[in-house]
């Protein structure tokens, strides 16, 4: 996979306000500083994977070891265009699953696995904007089952990542790897048809997202940025009886509060938000064709998305989507 991306700002200097009560500015001023817009990085990630499947007993039991090469080759340039850092690095990382069935419609699974990712890029208003951090490992342990009877089916899995942390100080603008951050989770999915025609998909995500190591041991235990515990959505679709091809759909998705500072005194309050939509299958001139009509944030939900970065993004307006697909 190759990258390129490009960079072109204007900063404009500080003023005091509140997202909830903002002070609207008649003019910002002149900006404090100016970045025409050019190349502003470069990346190519390549991978070799090899991988196995032992099985035994008609696949009672299934045993995967494979193993990856993986190279990330990255620069990045200044605004006049020089390259101001690069570094090309690679890793060999390992994979294995094991998948127990004691019988068709349930199984059993483990697994772990490693990857080698390129370096965390600062934002573009951060300090530091073109400073390279090497590429890391993160690793991921899972367990889970799976039950499927054809009608109905259900997941629950047990996972833990873990990967640097990355933070931009509020004082300086500076942005850095501080420390790491550990995430554990339980993860519950169940769909199925309940009546004829009438089909639920819902989920619910538990997530124990906390920083550890960091700088001094000053945030050690505290909840990560943009990490909330809790995450859910109920999603049903329905095969109206009286006009032969229309689909109708609902779906609720709720997050909760998640915080916005590694020090845990600033967060974003949990929200909820609903959609709807509707979609008609047909054919036109023999060619199958599929009509879909969406809205998103169907109360017009105002709220605030917590964001990794530690930057706020304001939820999406009610939004109506239409598209038309065809296979030919």
């Amino acid at each position: 996979m190759r990258q390129r991306s490009w960079l072109g700002q204007r900063i404009y200097g500080n003023y005091m306000t509140n997202i909830y009560d903002p002070v609207r500015l008649g003019n910002p001023g002149l900006p404090t500083s100016v970045s025409p817009e050019t190349r502003s990085s470069e990346s190519t990630l390549q991978s070799v994977a090899v991988a196995d499947t032992l099985s035994v007993r008609d696949g009672l039991v299934q045993f995967t070891i494979g193993g990856r090469r993986q190279w990330v080759d990255t620069s990045y340039y200044s605004a006049a265009g020089d390259r101001v850092s690069h570094y090309d690095e690679g890793a060999s990382t390992p994979s294995f699953a094991l998948v127990v069935r004691p019988d068709e419609q349930w199984s059993i699974y483990g697994s772990y696995i490693e990857a080698l990712t390129h370096g965390a890029s600062p934002p573009p208003d951060a300090a530091n904007p073109n400073q390279v951090f090497a590429p890391y490992k993160s690793k991921q342990y899972e367990v889970g089952t799976k039950l499927d009877t054809g009608r109905f089916g259900a997941t629950l899995a047990l996972f833990q990542i873990s990967v640097p942390s990355g933070i931009v100080d509020p004082l300086t603008k500076v942005f850095s790897l501080d420390g790491e951050q550990r995430n554990r989770g339980i993860e519950l999915n169940g769909f199925g048809e309940l009546a004829t025609g009438v089909r639920l998909l819902s989920g619910l995500t538990y997530l124990d997202a906390k920083l550890r190591r960091t700088q001094g041991g000053v945030n050690n235990g505290n909840h990560a940025i943009g990490a909330p515990d809790l995450q859910g959505n109920l999603g049903l679709e329905w095969d109206t009886p009286f006009i032969s091809g229309q689909t109708l759909n609902g779906r609720a998705i709720y997050t909760s509060k998640a915080y916005v500072s590694a020090d845990n005194t600033q967060y974003v309050p949990h929200w909820t938000r609903f959609g709807a939509g509707a979609r008609y299958s047909t054919r036109v001139a023999s060619k199958p064709v599929v009509v879909r009509a969406n809205v998103t944030t169907l109360f017009d939900k105002h709220y605030w998305e917590a964001n990794p970065t530690g930057y706020l993004i304001s939820g999406m307006p009610r939004t109506l989507w239409l598209s038309v697909s065809t296979d030919f």
